[in-house]
């Protein structure tokens, strides 16, 4: 993706799939691996960029990148109150 960019070419990146959870329900059997795998896609993500995306399970994944979204500024108010 780096190479592309340097020579000069911005790729279209989209995501036509369940976005971050392979299911709307939740529960205590999957609720672990789903998160796993919705950090593991948001670091995709935060790494190679993305334009556009469907979602397919609207409510319970405006929640989860919600949740993510105020941790990362928490951590980041955090982090800029230091003295270092």
């Amino acid at each position: 993706m780096n190479e592309l960019r340097d020579s000069g070419v911005d790729p279209l990146i989209i995501d036509a799939g369940d976005l971050f959870f392979s299911t709307e329900n939740l529960n205590s059997t999957n609720k672990k691996s789903e998160l796993y795998r919705a950090a593991a896609i948001l670091e995709g993500y935060n790494r190679v960029g993305c334009d556009a995306i469907k979602l397919k399970y609207l409510f319970s994944q405006l929640i989860f990148v919600i949740h993510k979204l105020i941790s990362y500024y928490l951590n980041l108010s955090e982090l800029l109150k230091r003295d270092y």
